[in-house]
């Protein structure tokens, strides 16, 4: 998730429910869930499975406290290679060929963090893919995940 400073501070104001100045993994996914809410409601739909919370609120929680402070959080959102760490992913998973993600890539992927079914993989197409060719391109898979 790469977010603009603005994003970042709304973000924290709706994630920070009791307002202690730290995000619990559960304030984290509550927050995460009423902002991908609110882009559902711009057009852009997402799920991020419990798997992918826990691993972005372990990279979140840089000194290990089972809590996410204002400040790491902040500096992990404003690090400004997440777009290259998101291009070099995708290079990876998807062909070689074509350079997108199509069905196997995406089950790939999902295989890879325990998120695996038809469901999911179509579900995942269905909303990446803006142009409806059947296939995930660079720009696609950088916008879903931003």
């Amino acid at each position: 998730m790469s977010l603009t400073p603005e994003q970042c501070e709304q973000f924290w104001t709706c994630a920070d429910a009791n307002k202690d100045g730290s995000l619990t993994i559960h304030e984290l996914k509550a927050g995460l869930q009423k902002f991908l809410t609110q882009k559902k409601k711009e057009g852009e739909v997402k799920c991020i499975p419990d798997s992918v919370i826990v691993e972005i609120f372990t990279d979140l929680d840089k000194d290990g406290s089972k809590s996410v402070s204002k400040k790491e959080f902040l500096e992990e959102m404003m690090l400004p290679h997440r777009r290259e760490t998101l291009k070099a992913e995708f290079i990876k998973l998807c062909n070689p060929v074509t350079k997108k993600m199509g069905r196997a890539e995406v089950a790939k992927m999902c295989q890879a963090t325990n998120t695996y079914s038809d469901e999911v993989i179509e579900k995942i197409l269905q909303e990446a893919d803006k142009n409806g060719d059947g296939q995930i391109d660079l720009e696609e898979f950088l916008a879903a995940c931003s």
